[in-house]
């Protein structure tokens, strides 16, 4: 995946593939939280993309029999599954153009050196977190430096301040200990208690100063100053660039038989064909795997443990105690932020069973109205904005919660499909009875977590 060309193939994407992109826009779960970005788009996009070029391919090589319902339904089952997927919530969805391909993170560079900050210095690595945090690098004024320093003899000294040009009526001299201070009068000129004169070239930053008494041996000289942005040549810079990690597709895969009566009974009571209704059930069972695994991914990978106690002290009501478990969350937030030295913004919550229920009556939560007939892992609300979703795949009174930045390379779980589908008739040999249709739905898709410290647990306890 070449990173400058998303939104080229976005485009050209959704074009090819309108009527199915219109429903996903639609009716995307994931939509219901944010809006579907140029990245939605492109993910989708490519999994319908992938699913063709498997096609072609098949029948191309004469095996189209193999096939059977599948093309039919194909691009209908994909759409659904991705409309429907919890995994963007949480996850960065990067589609792979081979079973092992390249997965991409987010790096901020500094390209100036100015305060504690180097040229070419990593300020945050997609996978490390931040690496530095910038002091008088991006503001204009400067604190603290130190340019000279006394012997215990000299009066006089000449130095240029590190960062020019120096705006009028901002620069002060000090001496650590002592009363001295000297400011600039606005023309050029230092004046100040203990200062017999001194000049400042506000242009090179150049500043000659002559004390009333000389500084003590050892002495630091201190000036604060504003730089006017205005007039530098180049403002302090940053770049986004990018770093990537390898990673490889998995296989999960699903066979199911039907006999040939009660295929035609089926079909002849039902007016439906079995065939596609196992295609389509055993692609369902797959995504909810591939979710689940996605979940238990980041709870694997996760950084630390937050706990909360349910059980409220003597004398304090249930209702009232309840209101603890927002301290308990901003705990696991600020837990992340230690750990990563970021928050990519609202987080979102994986909750097991039990948690899911105890989140469902704190204040502020608002459940997701369409709860009926949900399998797996899924959407379940929101919590004072953050996103709720609950899963079966772990621990009942356990969460995850997760800071997943909005960029398609800023989150912390990462789900790289490479085939999103694909359904072949099966036979077992001269053992296979001629009366029963097999079918075998498999799918492949990389899902790892290379930034665990973007994520937290928050554990339910009662004692």
């Amino acid at each position: 995946m070449e990173v400058k060309n998303i939104n080229e193939q976005a485009d050209k994407l959704y074009s090819q593939y309108k009527e199915y992109m219109d429903f996903y826009e639609s009716k995307a779960t994931v939509g219901k939280t944010r809006s579907i970005t140029t990245e939605d788009i492109y993910a989708f996009g490519k999994q319908l993309e992938n699913y063709s070029q498997w096609q072609s391919f098949v029948e191309s090589n004469g095996g189209q029999g193999d096939l059977g319902v599948l093309p039919n339904v194909a691009l209908d089952v994909i759409t659904a599954a991705n409309t429907s997927s919890v995994i963007p919530m949480f996850a960065s969805v990067q589609p792979l153009d081979d079973v092992q391909g390249t997965i991409w993170f987010k790096n901020i560079v500094a390209k100036t050196n100015r305060g504690n900050v180097k040229d070419e210095q990593n300020l945050v690595t997609g996978m490390g977190g931040r690496q530095t945090v910038a002091s008088q690098f991006a503001g204009s004024t400067i604190t603290g430096e130190v340019e000279a320093t006394g012997d215990g003899k000299t009066t006089k000294f000449a130095y240029t301040v590190k960062y020019s040009p120096v705006l009028q009526r901002t620069i002060t001299i000090s001496i650590a200990g002592t009363s001295v201070k000297g400011i600039d009068d606005g023309e050029g000129n230092i004046v100040g208690v203990g200062i017999t004169k001194g000049t400042i070239n506000y242009s090179t930053g150049a500043v000659t100063v002559e004390f009333n008494d000389a500084p003590a041996d050892g002495a630091e000289i201190t000036q604060a100053y504003s730089t006017d942005f205005e007039g530098m040549d180049e403002i302090p810079t940053v770049n986004t660039e990018y770093t990537s990690k390898m990673i490889k597709a998995k296989d999960f895969a699903l066979r199911s038989e039907i006999g040939l009566f009660k295929s035609f009974a089926m079909s002849k009571r039902f007016g439906i064909n079995p065939e596609e209704m196992i295609a389509k059930d055993l692609v369902q069972e797959l995504n909810a795997e591939t979710s689940n695994n996605a979940v238990l991914t980041a709870y694997i990978n996760a950084v630390g443990t937050v706990e909360w106690n349910k059980k409220a002290p003597t004398g304090v009501s249930y209702t009232e105690h309840k209101l603890t478990f927002f301290d308990a969350l901003a705990s696991a937030e600020a837990q992340i932020l230690g750990n990563a030295g970021r928050m990519n913004g609202a987080s979102v919550i994986i909750a097991g069973t039990t948690a899911s229920s105890t989140l469902r009556t704190m204040p502020g939560f608002v459940a997701e109205e369409q709860q009926n007939a949900v399998l797996g892992t899924h959407y379940f609300g929101t919590l004072d904005g953050k996103v709720v979703i609950r899963s079966m795949a772990l621990p009942a009174d356990e969460m995850v919660i997760i800071s997943k930045g909005s960029s398609f390379f800023d989150s912390p779980v990462v789900f790289s499909p490479y085939l999103p589908l694909y359904v072949t008739n099966m036979m077992d040999g001269m053992d296979h009875n001629p009366l029963k249709s097999q079918k075998a739905v498999a799918m492949q898709a990389g899902i790892d977590a290379p930034v665990g410290t973007l994520m937290t647990k928050l554990k339910i306890v009662e004692a």
